[in-house]
């Protein structure tokens, strides 16, 4: 069955009183077509959205396959961006070349914090704490590898470096 309309006109679906339009098979829409309200506002998904075993509900997305991951991903090189606070309550895993955390207070429970985690075999490079400055040459404190030993020192290490830091001068 096709319903179509002669010209520019609309096509409406309305069910009288406190009826409803049920659709009874899938819907499938052509590509780049949108879903939107007429008053540009959000489409109120009231009662959830699922496709495939995600589901979203209110203001959760699940996965109800059990022991299967949920994943969140830009396209290509976009962000996910979370504008609000972010609760982990398992544990977290972040994978990539830099993390970056841009907060004016850290706090952390834990009472040891590992450096230099996964070397193998005779370690080549130096570990530890560096300070930025500003306008002022930057500290650190490091284990300095090739000297065996700890070391505060004066530097312009940025916190880049593998291998030596290299030391100005001693603190």
């Amino acid at each position: 069955l096709k319903v179509q309309s002669k010209g520019t006109g609309d096509i409406e679906f309305s069910a009288t009183g406190s009826g409803t339009i049920e659709f009874k098979s899938n819907i499938t829409m052509a590509a780049g077509v949108s879903l939107v309200s007429a008053d540009a506002n959000p489409v109120d998904f009231s009662s959830g959205v699922q496709g495939g075993n995600v589901a979203i509900s209110g203001n959760q997305i699940t996965n109800s396959a059990t022991n299967q991951d949920l994943n969140l991903s830009g396209n290509g090189n976009g962000k996910v961006s979370v504008n609000d606070s972010l609760l982990v309550t398992g544990d977290l895993t972040v994978q990539g070349t830099t993390t970056t955390v841009e907060s004016t207070n850290t706090l952390i429970n834990d009472a040891l914090i590992v450096l230099s985690n996964g070397t193998t075999g005779t370690p080549a490079n130096d570990s530890g704490f560096v300070i930025e400055r500003g306008s002022s040459t930057n500290v650190a404190m490091v284990w300095d590898e090739s000297a065996d030993e700890f070391a505060f020192v004066n530097t312009s290490e940025d916190g880049t470096t593998t291998g030596n830091v290299t030391i100005s001068s001693y603190a």
